[in-house]
Parts: structure tokens; C-alpha cells; sequence
């Protein structure tokens, strides 16, 4: 596998699969389980990534089954490299300290080293360089005494090693790294790792400034990876050749480059079936895109009127939200998928989705600016904002946390700085401001953790945006354009609303009975975990929901009812307005444990799994008009370049909500009450839509004094369609 092409690694399969089935046959565990393991690492080289975590977990299970501590290690380590691959490098971590587990019981050298190799690959991915370099440097000085046997790990341990010191600013001093990892790959026979070394060596010699040195690299890199028949390698060395040639002012050659690479990359993406692969593999491939919207944004300020800014706004959608749009397209007849037609141009979205009313703001940020698209029915201009990226994304990060704050008198004050700084950079460059309701904004990276409607544009005076605005945030042009379309025909409600309130969580909860409770006590105790307290307020919330939806036909989903296996039954199908009121918990550095709490216990006081989780609405075919999220930080989570917060509301949107209020920070219960019944009352009673529904909520609230504080109010936002 390591020296031959894709067509030598297909018809190995083959072979693989005729082994294990023969294993299978004599009913040996052992020899099974490494078959499995083969096959998983076949698939990891072909792209397969999710047959190859499937075969990985296969490989794993059998081989702990039968006490093969070294193959369990093999195939935890390898799950965990695909894992980085898509970059999910925390799940990837996991995974290969738990080979380190399994490697203590193993007698393989080879499996110890490429543990560590990959621990320092991930340590550089998440940001902790001198950790990966020193994990890289010792490795290579151990294994120059293994020899011939040594030469692949040598040559892995000096890429990493080169490739970090160049992050780190070192080049000259990781070029000889490099280079010797070109040497070793080609003496060991590793065909794809030579292409990996040669391209980033020509990417040293680019920043050296031996553009000769580094064409020649390249150029040899991408004949390599041709032979190997991989589509993502090629497209990293097509990136390299672009910045050389934008290096040369052969701007024309460098956009035709990067287009090639975005092709071959998204023919990657195509084989991620998972949406939470999908989404980290495109947040980890954003880099071209940002490249891309830059140079064209370059080419634009040279050559205005040649259509250069258009094109780079349909470059920023091609970038933004692609898992989402790849959710709301299906496979067409000849296989392929209607998201990759979805993609919308500026004219389009004049002429389709903006009304009179209607601005959007499209921020970017592309590589060395920020960019922002300023599209109006009947007219439309991309501006460069002052601010670089860098500086934005610290003031944006800072402001966030201030504003959660702002109930408190120091943070009122900094807060009141902040809806003037933000507003200055972010609408100081838009005067069309003052002619629209409603302001749609697309905001990126940071930007989409902070409460535009708190924000004071300069061209208003003092008053923040939502005094003379409908602020929605929207996913992408391309994303709304595609879902108004799956939404096209009218629907048929089962009921108008559906109210999922007030789960019961610990075994002090008054509606469990005797034996119950002591049932419940007796499994809390023995597992030690400290219970969610219960949110009887949130009882209340629905029973005055209710009361504003008289006439029409409501579900209650309360107490016992309210499961996260009842959720998942189909039971949140056919409502137009879905309202959660309880517990989420929000952790970005571990996702997979974030979600809505459900009830955690069954009437009988046994434990149930209670986790409404991102992964598990994704799963879910819903056809709500709006989502209430009633809870705190339901918009926060680990965000994703280009892919936005992973976050609960963008779960409702990713499962087919038209759109969802989600809060950025835990709201005060008293002020949050008062918002939730306003904002009903303005769309039941009133029939207001969301947007303004929502915008009047929070400037009764505001009004008040002692709800003045954008802490109560500005943390709920309207995420998705605004018709």
C-alpha cells in the first residue's frame, strides 16, 4: 500500500476481503480482527473515512474480544488519525490515548512510535507547537538508531517536525527538516509521504524566496500524488502553486489553480456521509476558500467592474455553510447533488430572496481581509473593512463575554463601549443602513457569537439596532435559497403547537412517588453524579403559551412525557411551532456532550438517557415552521470555519426548522419570562412574524429599567428565514 496507486490499493480489497472471509470460516478472533484492521487502513488511504472508522470499530471490538492488545492498539490509533483527518482533533486525542492504553499491553515498537507521531500531529493541530516539536524531535533522534527499519518513522517524525517550525515562523531552520524527510520518504518507497514532504518543503523555499526551488517541489509533488490518484493531495499542492503564482502577479493562473483545488476537495467531501464529519472536514479544508474570495477581491481592486466582487461573493457562499446546504439537497438521479447547483450568485439573491425591505451584510474572512458584501434588491458592493481579521475576531471574543455580562454595573459601561466599537467597524461602511427594516446578517468566525441587535451603527445615532430593525442572522443566501424550495408547497399542520416543558431530573422531584423516589435515590447514589435541578417556572412559561394560543390546537409534552426517546420517535413531526423550555448544556471543547435535557427519569425512578443531542436532531426530519429554544446558551458550541457554532439552534436548522430563537448566554429566568410571553403574545394574538415579533419583545424589555441591560435582552436571536 505504501508504494503503489489507487488502482493496486482497489485491487487489494479484494484480496483483504477474501482473507477475512476465510478467517471468518476457520473462526479465528485474532487473524479476523486483523483483517478488519486492514481493511480499515485501506479505506482511511482511499478517502473512505466513514467505512474506515466502521472498520476500525470492528477491528477494535474483535480484537478485544480476543485479547490482541496490539491489534486493539492499531485500530484505536487509526480511528483516531481519521478523526484528525476530518479535524475533530479532540475526539482524535481520545482516541489515541487510548491506544497508548492498549499499546502498554503490546510488545510493539512500531505501534508505541506511530502513537506518539500522531499525538504531536494532533498537539500541532490544536495549537500547542512546542509540544508537537519536541514529541517530533525526539522521535527523530531515537530512531537513527533503528536503520533501514527506522527510515519511515524518521521520515513522518522530520515532516513533522519541519512542517511545525515553519508554523512557527522558523523556516530556515525547518527547511533542512524537510528536506530530509523528502530523502528518507523516497529511500523508504512512501509515494504518497514524498508528495506530502515535497510540498511543503516548495512551500519553504516560497517563503524563503527560491520561487525556482519551490516550483520545482511542487511540480514533482503533484506528479506524485497523480500516481497515487489522490484528489485532496492534489488539491493542497494546486493551493501551493496559486500562492506561488499570486507571489508572481499571475493572478489568472492562481484563481484557475485554486478553482481546481475547491473541485477536487469538494469531490471529497461528496464521500462524508456523517454531517458532523462532513462539517469538521469543510472547517478544516476553509483555508482555499478564504484564499480564493481574497484574490479575487485583490483582482477586483485592480480591475473594478469586471465583475471580480460578484464573483467573489458567490466564492464566500461556495465556503459558508456547505454541511448544511449538502442537508437540505438530495442525491439526484445520476448521483450527484443538487447542493453543488444550489450555490447562489449576487443577482440571484437580488432577484429571488431580498424584498424592498430587506439589506443583507455578508461578512467574510478571507485570508489577509475582512470583507463584506453589502446586497441590496437593486444594488449590491463588497467593501474591505479596516480591521484585519485577527484584531476583529479578539474585540468580537471580548465583547461577546462583556455583553453577557452587562447586568452588572462595570460591564454595563464596557458594554455600551463595545455596542459603539463593533458598530463602528462592523456598519461604519454602511449608510444604507437608514433605508431597511429588516438587516440580515451573515456573520463569520467570532462575529457569530455577537448580539447585532445590541449594536450601534453610526449612521443611527445612539440607539442600537433594534430600535429601528428586524435583526435576523442567516446561515447563507444559498442556504435560505435551497430551503425555501424543499418548503415550496404549502403544509398541513397536525397541531399549531407543541410545548416540551419541565423534565424531571433528580429523584427529589415531587412527582416521582415513594418507591420511585427511594428507587431513584438508591441509582443516584451509586452513580455519584449531582443531578440538574428541576425548572418549575418553566410550567408556568407553557401554561401562559398556552393561554395566548387559545383557539388553536396545542400538545403538552411535560414532566415524564418529555423524553429524549419520545423526541426521537417522531413525536416533534407535524407541529408548526415547536417551544422547548428546559436545561441545555453548551461545551465546546466536548461537544458530543452538549444538548437538551430531557427527562432523566422514567415514572418507575430508573435512569434514562435524557441528552438531546446535536447528532441525534440532525437525525431528525422536522418541518416547523420556528423553533423556541427557552434555555441558555442554545447558540453556543465549538464553531467551525466556515460551518459556524455547532450549536443546538443550527441543529434544528441542519434537521429542517425554517428557523429557530436561540439564546447566546444563560438569560436571568425573570427576564427571559417576560421576553418569551411578549414575543408569543406579538405572534400569536398579533400575528407579527418572528422577526418582528421578536424585535418587539426585546424592546418592551429594554424600556424597562430594570431589564435595560442587554444581558436580558440581546441574547435572544432569530437564526434562518425571515419571511
Amino acid at each position: 500500500m505504501a508504494v503503489s496507486g489507487r488502482s493496486s490499493w482497489l485491487a487489494a480489497r479484494a484480496d483483504l476481503e477474501r482473507a477475512r472471509e476465510l478467517w471468518r470460516a476457520i473462526g479465528d478472533p485474532v487473524e479476523i480482527a486483523r483483517a478488519e484492521l486492514a481493511l480499515a487502513d485501506l479505506a482511511g488511504g482511499l478517502g473512505e473515512h466513514e467505512a474506515a472508522l466502521a472498520g476500525y470499530d470492528r477491528a477494535l471490538e474483535q480484537a478485544r474480544a480476543a485479547s490482541d492488545a496490539c491489534t486493539a492498539g492499531w485500530a484505536a490509533s487509526g480511528r483516531g488519525h481519521v478523526l484528525w483527518a476530518h479535524g475533530d482533533a479532540e475526539r482524535a486525542e481520545v482516541a489515541e490515548r487510548a491506544a497508548q492504553k492498549e499499546a502498554s499491553a503490546c510488545s510493539d515498537p512500531e505501534l508505541g512510535i506511530a502513537i506518539r507521531l500522531r499525538l504531536a500531529l494532533i498537539a500541532g493541530s490544536r495549537g500547542r507547537l512546542s509540544e508537537a516539536l519536541e514529541l517530533y524531535e525526539s522521535l527523530e533522534r531515537e530512531l537513527v538508531a533503528s536503520g533501514d527499519k527506522g527510515l519511515p518513522g524518521r521520515a513522518l517524525a522530520a515532516y513533522g517536525a519541519g512542517d511545525v517550525l515553519l508554523q512557527l515562523g522558523r523556516t530556515t531552520d525547518g527547511r533542512p527538516h524537510l528536506a530530509l524527510a523528502v530523502e528518507l520518504a523516497h529511500a523508504s518507497g512512501q509515494l504518497a509521504h514524498e508528495a506530502r514532504c515535497r510540498a511543503r518543503l516548495g512551500e519553504a523555499e516560497r517563503l524563503l524566496g527560491d520561487f525556482a526551488a519551490a516550483k520545482a517541489q511542487l511540480t514533482t509533488a503533484l506528479e506524485l500524488w497523480r500516481r497515487h490518484g489522490d484528489g485532496e493531495g492534489r488539491a493542497y499542492v494546486l493551493i501551493a502553486l496559486a500562492r506561488l503564482d499570486r507571489e508572481e502577479n499571475q493572478w489568472a493562473d492562481a484563481q484557475r489553480k485554486l478553482e481546481e483545488a475547491l473541485d477536487l476537495l469538494e469531490v471529497v467531501r461528496r464521500s462524508v456521509v456523517s454531517p458532523e464529519l462532513r462539517a469538521a472536514f469543510l472547517a478544516r479544508t476553509h483555508t482555499p476558500y478564504r484564499e480564493l474570495v481574497d484574490l479575487l477581491l485583490e483582482r477586483d481592486r485592480f480591475q473594478p467592474g469586471a465583475g471580480f466582487d460578484r464573483a467573489a461573493f458567490r466564492a464566500a457562499e461556495r465556503a459558508r455553510m456547505r454541511a448544511l446546504l449538502d442537508l437540505l439537497a438530495e442525491p439526484t438521479a445520476e448521483g450527484f447533488e443538487r447542493g453543488d447547483a444550489a450555490l447562489v450568485a449576487a443577482d440571484e439573491v437580488q432577484r429571488t430572496v431580498l424584498a424592498a425591505d430587506d439589506l443583507m451584510l455578508s461578512f467574510f474572512f478571507a485570508a489577509d481581509r475582512v470583507a463584506l458584501f453589502v446586497v441590496e434588491r437593486d444594488r449590491f458592493r463588497a467593501v474591505t473593512l479596516d480591521a484585519s481579521v485577527h484584531e476583529l475576531e479578539a474585540v468580537a471574543r471580548a465583547c461577546a463575554e462583556t455583553f453577557a455580562r452587562s447586568y452588572e454595573r462595570l460591564a454595563g459601561r464596557a458594554a455600551e463601549a463595545c455596542a459603539h466599537e463593533l458598530g463602528e467597524a462592523l456598519l461604519g461602511p454602511v449608510p444604507e443602513l437608514a433605508g431597511h427594516l429588516r438587516l440580515l446578517v451573515l456573520a463569520d468566525g467570532e462575529l457569530a457569537h455577537l448580539p447585532f441587535a445590541a449594536l450601534v451603527a453610526p449612521v443611527e445615532g445612539d440607539a442600537p439596532l433594534v430600535e429601528r430593525h428586524e435583526v435576523v442572522l442567516v446561515p447563507s443566501a444559498s442556504a435560505i435559497v435551497a430551503q425555501r424550495a424543499r418548503r415550496r408547497q404549502p403544509r398541513a399542520y397536525a397541531r399549531e403547537l407543541l410545548l416540551v416543558a419541565d423534565p424531571v431530573y433528580s429523584s427529589v422531584d415531587a412527582r416521582l412517588e415513594p418507591p420511585a423516589r427511594r428507587r431513584a435515590e438508591l441509582i443516584a447514589g451509586s452513580a455519584g453524579e449531582q443531578p440538574l435541578a428541576r425548572l418549575p417556572g418553566t410550567a408556568a412559561e407553557v401554561a401562559r403559551i398556552q393561554a395566548l394560543a387559545r383557539g388553536r390546537s396545542v400538545e403538552l409534552a411535560v414532566g415524564f412525557a418529555a423524553t429524549r426517546e419520545w423526541a426521537l420517535s417522531g413525536a416533534l413531526s407535524g407541529a408548526r411551532y415547536l417551544h422547548f423550555a428546559s436545561h441545555a448544556l453548551a461545551d465546546a471543547a466536548h461537544p458530543e456532550s452538549a444538548g437538551l435535557a430531557l427527562s432523566a427519569l422514567d415514572r418507575e425512578g430508573n435512569a434514562i438517557e435524557s441528552l438531546l443531542r446535536l447528532e441525534d436532531l440532525r437525525r431528525l426530519r422536522l418541518d416547523a415552521d420556528l423553533v423556541v429554544l427557552s434555555a441558555c446558551s442554545t447558540r453556543g458550541g465549538r464553531t467551525l470555519a466556515g460551518e459556524g457554532p455547532q450549536s443546538l439552534s443550527r441543529g434544528f436548522i441542519d434537521a429542517g426548522a425554517a428557523r429557530v430563537v436561540g439564546t447566546l448566554w444563560p438569560v436571568r429566568d425573570e427576564a427571559a419570562t417576560v421576553l418569551i410571553e411578549s414575543f408569543y403574545r406579538h405572534l400569536l394574538t398579533e400575528r407579527r412574524s418572528p422577526a418582528a415579533a421578536l424585535r418587539s419583545a426585546q424592546r418592551e424589555l429594554r424600556a424597562q429599567a430594570r431589564f435595560a441591560a442587554p444581558h436580558d435582552w440581546a441574547g435572544f436571536v432569530l437564526e434562518g428565514d425571515w419571511r
